[in-house]
């Protein structure tokens, strides 16, 4: 299989190091890492990786990294609305992309 992506060993190493608290899927993850031939899909498991590896691996105070990375400027860019709607007795908020 041909690799793809330089991060991934970083991919690899963090699916091992995630294995102990979250098990079997970590195995998951990595294999649908190696079968995933779309690059934005590739980036998409690496971003869940990272959630995951700052939720349960990185402690440390002083550590900055984002948690959450910033949209793309087109998604930034583009012109949101407000959706209400009442469901079960909740009211529940949506921001939704119009242009």
């Amino acid at each position: 299989m041909e690799i793809k992506r330089l991060n991934t060993q970083w991919a690899q190493d963090t699916c091992r190091a995630l294995k102990p608290i979250i098990g079997t899927k970590a195995d998951a993850l990595w294999q649908l890492y190696l079968v995933q031939q779309d690059m934005d899909g590739r980036r998409e498991i690496e971003e869940q990786l990272q959630l995951l590896a700052n939720s349960f691996l990185n402690r440390d105070v002083e550590n900055t990294t984002p948690i959450f990375h910033p949209p793309k400027t087109e998604l930034a860019a583009a012109i949101y609305r407000w959706v209400l709607f009442t469901t079960m007795g909740k009211t529940l908020v949506l921001l939704r992309c119009v242009a």
